[in-house]
């Protein structure tokens, strides 16, 4: 029987995508059963994030779930980060065959079944797929399938040596990418530095005169009889002294030091001072020409004054008019609302864009009238008045909004809270705009103090970069930053780290284009180059494969949809191979031929986070993320929309990469976590594991991803602009949500029980992940939960908790009815844990809560964490497992296929 019903549209929404899920659970699970008792009866297990320590653990829950014959109960298992490691290779396990398919090489033959074909492992004890208690037998494939686990716990580099394989392609693919991002930064810089120089030079074209002149070095010189008018000046005459002639009868040998940074710099501020002197002062140079007897230049700085205050009357007047159309459209009822924003805010933006138009022909028209004046009013240094108009243009905008803001709005009846919100944000932009303008201005006179001597420059942009990968490098999104220093300090010094890089390197590129041309001709032509290169060497860029993501999926694949078994040579040889298994194949793929088929593999839900920084909705402001999902009949989140998997990407996502993107915990975008330093730092130094994704909303997204433009993505990223509207979505870390342990998707399918077993990096035990995943349950579903964790907590006396479990009931607004339970398993030690554990815990006092920054588990530490696991469910569930609530739940799901 097919799985998937028609899509009739390009998208579903939610309940479109639960009932599909309970279709396909009758159907595979529940054949037979009443729909509305199974849909009442849902069990679901969460799997937390927390990298291959979460992995570890959850194995040795899963074996006691097992065991106890809990684990055929559950419907759906949703997991996180690394959660879905563990996940991803046991239900990879349930959907396989058991076999190769002879003749049929795709990636889908060993998951697709016909006749009375069963699954080759199943959710009960004596053909669990992690069963390893035995050598004999069955179990010796459990055995194997463990084993690998454990051989591969230094999973990203499987085989440690600087010449081995596994490091040399580790490099490869971090430098790589490194190198690529770098090369486009410096080329925007230095492209970005040249246009700025270029457009210097058309304003002023005796710039190089005036600033530029060359300091001379130290060289023998011929001089005068001295004229001492201060002990450390000399009058030095070297051009005009022609020798026998009276005045070069004595000679003396000198050296000329060079000026210091400051002294060039009060040089050149001397310069410009002195020009704007000259050129405002009635009388000044003869060289400056004069209207009525005001100098040319004071007149046109009074008309940049007068055109900032004229755009500030004309924006006052254009949003008077458009609160009046704003009111006819309300009550002709044509205002639309967007996505995310209300009428009134799109109405508002669409104001400040026209604004924005208005203001820059206004700033063009300027430009082009101060253009035509210098060329025949100034001359020499004075030309670098210039600089100051675009200070003197914003300035006047600003005067002008103060008058108007002060003396005349609050006086009119157009005083009302739409005027003032636009009114507002144009005064923002005046404010924003002066000290700009002022840096605008000023910038020159530091670029050619510093042409002859720029090495300084670069080593300060480079140290700074240097400190703002230092600050960058953290152990994971959940565990303490690897330095001391509180995090809100750090996130102030990677901020001021990266605006100092920026400025330094802009700097120096524009003292090396200062150096080697002359001209704006020959700067605008340095700036072409190096910008033809940039968008030649972009285009072939692809954001995806420079960054380490498909390192991390290969290794991830490799680890756990990958089981090797030694023969009795001591060869290894492959016992089956997930690693391109079609995300469509979860859970076996049934022909029409078999309507009988069933599957004991819970519905796997792998969860990600959509990235959402840039999202004009509100609910985003905070968690700047929305949930996505991954999963057998369906991807994508509410914020897109659903497409089925088997026509979403044209059917090519695969499990590994699911279970990468849901475990992608460092990268630009990081949901709540975002902030703009650190998306900066992340993107520059290819710290990105984020991936972007084709949107399930709209059409576009069905051509490949290799034909976007990548650096326009990348932009995206840096400056937070993620949004759900774009071609591409971005994709990271299912923990990013705020919820790292997966409950959200479990209580949103409103599940009877939910056992949720936390293996995070949580020290204090402060349960930060599950209780901002019970917040976010109540915000957006109204779902409540009471649950006492006090148990769990460390006694400060002994440093032991009292339980590794909490009970709770979850009250579901839409079904008052439904007694619903949560179980709450936390990575925790109380004491009467195995020897081995705890003769571990002696020897690693943070366990069981090592960083998740260590991806290298040895034996002993794979062995602690599965065994803390298995003696954490087995504890928590001995008393609980013979109750009548228990039986009843067997009997309701009926006996389990036996293949």
């Amino acid at each position: 029987m097919a799985t998937e019903a028609p899509d009739p549209k390009p998208y579903a929404d939610l309940e479109e995508v639960l009932r599909a899920e309970r279709d396909f659970l009758l159907r595979h699970r529940h054949d037979g059963r009443d729909p509305d008792r199974v849909a009442r009866s849902l069990v679901g297990l969460a799997l937390s994030g927390g990298g291959i320590r979460s992995a570890t653990t959850n194995l040795g829950i899963l074996q006691a779930l097992s065991r106890v014959d809990i684990l055929p109960l559950v419907d759906y298992l949703s997991t996180v980060s690394g959660g879905g490691y563990i996940g991803a290779c046991l239900t990879s396990l349930l959907s396989w065959k058991g076999r190769r398919v002879a003749g049929d090489p795709s990636p889908g033959a060993p998951y697709t079944y016909g006749g009375t074909e069963r699954t080759r492992f199943t959710t009960s004890w004596p053909t669990f797929p992690f069963r390893a208690d035995e050598v004999t037998g069955r179990s010796r494939v459990g055995r194997a399938i463990v084993g690998h686990l454990r051989t591969h716990g230094n999973f990203l580099i499987a085989r440690l040596g600087v010449l081995r394989r596994e490091m040399l392609r580790g490099v490869s693919h971090i430098v790589l990418g490194l190198v690529c991002n770098l090369a486009m930064f410096a080329l925007t810089i230095f492209a970005g530095a040249a246009f700025y120089l270029a457009a210097a030079n058309f304003l002023a074209p005796d710039l190089e005169k005036s600033l530029g002149v060359p300091v001379p070095a130290s060289q023998p010189v011929t001089v005068a009889p001295l004229v001492a008018t201060d002990s450390s000046v000399v009058r030095v005459n070297r051009t005009d002294c022609v020798p026998g002639s009276p005045g070069c009868a004595v000679e003396i040998r000198t050296t000329l030091q060079p000026p210091t940074l400051l002294a060039r710099l009060q040089r050149n501020a001397g310069i410009l001072t002195a020009a704007i002197r000259r050129t405002t002062a009635a009388g000044g140079s003869a060289a400056v020409a004069t209207w009525r007897g005001i100098p040319i230049p004071t007149l046109v700085l009074l008309i940049a004054l007068a055109f900032g205050g004229l755009l500030s009357v004309v924006v006052f007047v254009w949003m008077l008019v458009a609160q009046r159309e704003y009111l006819k459209q309300e009550q002709s009822g044509s205002l639309k609302p967007g996505r995310g924003e209300s009428a009134e805010d799109v109405f508002e933006r669409s104001v400040l864009v026209r604004l924005g138009v208005l203001a820059l022909a206004l700033s063009g028209g300027l430009l082009w009238w101060l253009w035509v004046w210098r060329k025949t009013v100034l001359l020499g240094a004075d030309q670098l008045v210039l600089f100051v108009l675009p200070l003197a243009f914003f300035a006047g905008g600003f005067l002008f909004a103060f008058l108007i803001s002060t003396l005349v709005l609050p006086h009119l009846s157009a005083w009302t809270r739409r005027m003032r919100s636009l009114w507002g944000s144009y005064v923002g932009i005046t404010i924003y705009g002066t000290p700009v303008m002022l840096l605008f201005g000023v910038a020159p006179l530091v670029i050619y103090a510093l042409r002859d001597h720029p090495a300084g420059l670069g080593l300060g942009g480079i140290a700074s970069l240097v400190a703002a990968r230092v600050l960058t490098s953290r152990d994971s999104k959940e565990g303490a930053p690897r330095f001391s220093i509180p995090a809100r300090l750090r996130n102030w010094l990677l901020g001021g780290a990266v605006v100092l890089s920026v400025l330094l390197l802009w700097l120096y590129f524009a003292a090396l284009v200062a150096r080697s041309a002359d001209t704006g001709l020959r700067q605008l032509a340095i700036g072409l180059i190096v910008l033809v290169v940039l968008i030649v060497f972009a285009t072939f860029v692809h954001a995806n494969r420079s960054g380490p993501n498909y390192f991390y999926r290969d290794r991830l694949a490799e680890t756990y949809l990958l089981s090797e078994r030694p023969d009795s040579k001591g060869q290894l040889w492959t016992y089956r191979d997930a690693m391109e298994m079609p995300l469509d194949c979860l859970h076996g793929r049934g022909a029409a031929t078999t309507p009988a088929f069933r599957n004991t593999s819970p519905y796997h839900l792998i969860s990600a986070a959509i990235n959402l920084a840039g999202s004009r909705d509100l609910t985003r402001r905070d968690r700047k993320s929305g949930y996505w999902l991954f999963s057998r009949l369906y991807c994508g989140s509410e914020h897109t929309g659903f497409r089925l998997t088997s026509r979403y990407r044209g059917g090519t996502t695969t499990l590994a990469r699911a279970v990468a993107v849901s475990g992608a915990a460092v990268g630009a975008a990081m949901g709540h976590y975002t902030f703009f330093a650190q998306a900066f730092a992340s993107v520059l130094f290819n710290l990105r594991l984020d991936f972007w994704m084709e949107n399930p909303a709209l059409d576009a997204s069905e051509r490949a991803a290799s034909t976007m433009f990548w650096p326009g993505y990348l932009w995206r990223e840096v400056t937070m602009d993620t949004t759900e509207t774009m071609d591409l979505v971005n994709l990271s870390d299912g923990g990013h949500t705020g919820d790292n342990v997966g409950i959200y998707p479990l209580l949103q399918r409103r599940c009877k029980v939910v056992i949720a077993c936390d293996a995070e990096n949580d020290e204090r035990l402060a349960f930060g992940s599950f209780t901002e995943a019970l917040r976010h349950a109540y915000i957006d579903m109204g779902v409540k939960v009471d649950i006492d964790l006090s148990m769990i907590r460390r006694d400060e006396k002994t440093g032991y908790s009292r339980a590794h479990c909490a009970v709770g009931r979850i009250h579901y607004p839409d079904r008052p009815d439904q007694e619903s339970f949560i179980i709450y398993l936390k990575n925790s030690l109380t004491g009467d844990e195995p020897e081995p554990v705890l003769n571990y815990q002696t020897k690693v006092p943070i366990f069981p809560h090592e960083t998740t920054g260590d991806q290298f588990f040895t034996d002993a530490q794979f062995e602690s964490y599965r065994a803390l696991g298995e003696h954490i469910a087995a504890d928590a569930f001995r008393s609980w497992v013979h109750t009548s609530w228990f039986d009843a739940a067997r009997m309701h799901h009926g006996p389990v296929p036996v293949p």
